[in-house]
């Protein structure tokens, strides 16, 4: 069974590399559209990476998606979404999630996913580092990443953000694990 948590951070801005203003807040269910959109946008190369699986995404399984990350914050899962203004209009650029381990409680699974026109300008980073605050706070003090082993952008930010990490190598998916005490702290 799974309980809501019932403080929710407010949202959060930074701005990117390049000088836009980026907010951070917990992804909710009125997300699903803005989510679906952002996994829609994600190129082939970008969606294999991350969800190591290539090729067009259909409708179904990106609300599917969508739906499963826009879930209400728990003790056992959260799920940050990065957003910009154009005009009136929000675009998530950006998703990140922890979800505790069934098995060890004290382990989160952590994924992250970033546009690919805002990739490596700082949101990836900004993201990890909010997550390392929530995991603390639900007493998650070590964060695992599967990536596939050409993924170096994401094995680099996992260092960044995380700090030090073990780093175990399966076939094409490297496992990367991480002490939240070893974690860069921006705030």
């Amino acid at each position: 069974m799974h309980q809501c948590v019932p403080h929710t951070p407010k949202a959060s801005v930074f701005h990117t590399d390049h000088g836009e203003r980026v907010h951070i807040r917990e992804a909710v269910p009125h997300d699903i559209p803005l989510l679906t959109d952002l996994l829609f946008r994600l190129s082939d190369d970008t969606r294999w990476l991350r969800y190591f699986s290539a090729g067009p995404l259909s409708f179904e399984r990106a609300w599917q998606e969508a739906t499963r990350m826009a879930q209400r914050r728990t003790h056992d899962r959260a799920a940050l979404v990065a957003t910009i203004r154009r005009g009136d209009a929000e675009e998530a650029i950006a998703v990140a999630e922890v979800v505790r381990d069934q098995r060890t409680a004290t382990v989160g699974e952590l994924a992250i996913v970033v546009r690919d026109d805002y990739q490596t300008h700082g949101v990836g980073s900004a993201l990890g580092s909010q997550l390392v605050r929530i995991a603390r706070a639900t007493g998650i003090t070590t964060v695992r990443a599967e990536i596939q082993l050409e993924n170096r952008a994401a094995q680099r930010l996992m260092r960044r953000v995380f700090g030090s990490s073990m780093a175990t190598r399966h076939g094409s998916v490297v496992e990367m694990m991480a002490q939240l005490s070893n974690a860069i702290s921006n705030g």
